[in-house]
């Protein structure tokens, strides 16, 4: 799962979701020296990404990318598992999702002292082209698809990912609507 799934599971707790934010790339010695709340957060994140890399709904998911993914299929999936959350946003949520990505950002700010200069600037670029409510275009999955790939370590296919998705869209949709309540019943 990536960024709105990992915001969205641990809401409507401000820290939780800051954690939810913050995890990628933490590890446990940099969780003294912050608020209780938001290590539940990372911890929730940290839960949330296990279970789902071993869940057989997103290992069926992942197969179908990776004729094309190879290694980065898992990444793509969590990405695209986004799009089709804000697809179906009003099925997992009572807030509006451009209100949720934009109280998000708001919350974010207001403890930006806890951001790392790399959560900071991720961050803007977030806020900047509102990824959290633009997973719900393709232009934005692809947008969020291109950005990845160009940030990847070694060569990739990532930006291509959209033709995998347009090909498969009712599948890959159906098992996530399949996975998801899982996810949200986990903490």
């Amino acid at each position: 799962m990536n960024f709105l799934a990992h915001i969205h599971l641990a809401a409507p707790n401000h820290g939780k979701m800051l954690g939810g934010f913050m995890a990628d790339g933490m590890q446990k010695k940099q969780l003294n020296n912050l608020p209780p709340e938001v290590v539940e957060g990372i911890e929730l994140h940290w839960r949330i990404d296990a279970f789902t890399d071993n869940h057989p709904t997103v290992k069926d998911v992942v197969d179908i990318f990776r004729p094309s993914q190879h290694k980065y299929a898992t990444v793509v999936v969590d990405i695209v598992f986004d799009h089709f959350l804000a697809v179906n946003w009003s099925m997992f949520s009572n807030q509006d999702l451009f209100e949720f990505a934009t109280s998000f950002y708001r919350i974010a700010h207001s403890h930006e002292e806890l951001l790392s200069t790399r959560h900071q600037r991720l961050l803007y670029y977030m806020e900047r082209d509102n990824w959290l409510y633009n997973y719900h275009t393709l232009d934005g999955l692809q947008q969020a698809l291109t950005g990845i790939s160009r940030k990847a370590q070694f060569a990739n296919n990532m930006s291509q990912a959209l033709e995998v998705v347009h090909n498969q869209y009712d599948k890959i949709n159906t098992h996530f609507l399949s996975f998801y309540p899982e996810l949200i019943n986990l903490d």
